[in-house]
């Protein structure tokens, strides 16, 4: 797999968006915005990736927003970003050219962009009206350099919606419907007169009550660094599960367990509040106790080997976070890698078994 800058990209450029194109050998799902590895950059600004599926998901481009001072954009992929129909993930890309340098305009200031509505992690049932269209509201500041428009890119097949963002500080909003379970990464940009853009970002999550459930018990090897109190201690942790929802239920049910012996951590799930079935895939996000005590959160992600594309072995993840000590991480079997479901690149297990139930 290469990344490589777009043939039509200027370089160097002070218009935005930068330009990348990803070839895969093969066509792959799960490639989606912000998964692009832009660490390397030199540009300021917390930089975000649009994706665009060229259509034979094979091909994409990546166009890189909300650089802020000059600097080079420099993109590449991780492996296991994107997976083909077996569940394979990619292997890290290659590139003869990926980076651009970023030189914007002398004394020009970048759209400050800011999200009004939905809010950041709102949860969405399959099917209700709320999503169906979804509206996303926000507003910007930007002293110089008008007009303006903006763009929102849906994270779903290449859905964009763009339109006037003119006069500075006015209020946009742009419409899209969901029709699939999921979690959506939805980037919001408005580029100035000069090429400059800002963008924000907001996640939401879609869950389908008639999916399915997910259930699972058994054992994983913890390796090194997964707990941070202690970040030499590895060995055996048991784990035991369910997550589903009942008949009109709109929050999840079920318990969750996990118990690391070497490190004397026992996790007791409290509540859930979402849960996402996509084919071989399962996540759910709760709270939960240590010991017995304290307040925590957890995402749980569940791969289902035995589905098509699951890899024939089934996986286990978990990451848990203090809910009131700044969501530190307290404990992730892979703590490395984002929590997208596509991309947690969960752990296989030792022993045991993770199902998928279909509803």
């Amino acid at each position: 797999m290469t990344i490589n800058q777009a043939a039509t990209q200027l370089d160097p450029t002070s218009s935005a968006p930068i330009k990348f194109t990803v070839v895969f050998s093969e066509p792959v799902t799960g490639f989606n915005n912000n998964e692009t590895d832009l660490s390397g950059s030199t540009a300021g600004g917390s930089l975000m990736s649009n994706v665009y599926d060229s259509g034979d998901h094979k091909t994409y481009e990546v166009r890189v927003n909300n650089m802020t001072t000059a600097g080079d954009v420099i993109a590449k992929l991780n492996s296991g970003t994107a997976t083909d129909s077996a569940g394979n993930g990619n292997a890290a890309s290659t590139s003869t050219d990926n980076k651009v340098a970023w030189q914007p305009a002398s004394g020009n200031t970048s759209p400050d962009v800011t999200i009004e509505s939905p809010a950041f992690g709102m949860v969405y049932a399959k099917g209700s009206s709320a999503i169906n269209p979804l509206t996303v509201k926000a507003h910007f500041v930007d002293p110089d350099n008008g007009p303006w428009t903006y763009t929102i890119n849906w994270d779903d097949n290449g859905a964009v919606s763009t339109g006037s963002a003119t006069p500075s500080s006015a209020t946009f909003q742009g419409t899209h419907s969901y029709t699939a379970a999921g979690v959506y990464t939805i980037n919001v940009c408005v580029k100035d007169a000069t090429g400059a853009n800002g963008c924000s970002s907001v996640w939401i999550v879609v869950y389908d009550a008639s999916a399915g459930f997910v259930t699972g018990g058994g054992w994983i090897d913890v390796p090194a660094g997964s707990y941070t109190a202690n970040p030499t201690l590895k060995g055996r942790a048991n784990f035991g599960f369910n997550s589903q929802y009942k008949k009109n239920a709109i929050v999840p049910t079920g318990e969750t367990e996990f118990n690391f012996q070497v490190g004397n951590m026992n996790f007791h799930s409290t509540a859930y509040t979402w849960l996402v079935v996509s084919g071989y895939k399962a996540q759910y996000k709760g709270t939960g106790t240590i010991n017995g005590s304290g307040n925590y959160d957890f995402t749980l992600t569940a791969y289902d080997g035995d589905i098509s594309g699951g890899g024939g072995v089934g996986k286990f993840r978990i990451r848990i976070t203090g809910a009131n000590n700044g969501n530190a991480v307290i404990f992730d079997n892979n703590i490395s890698k984002p929590t997208d479901m596509d991309l947690a690149d969960p752990e296989a297990i030792s022993g045991g078994s993770i199902v998928i139930h279909k509803a």
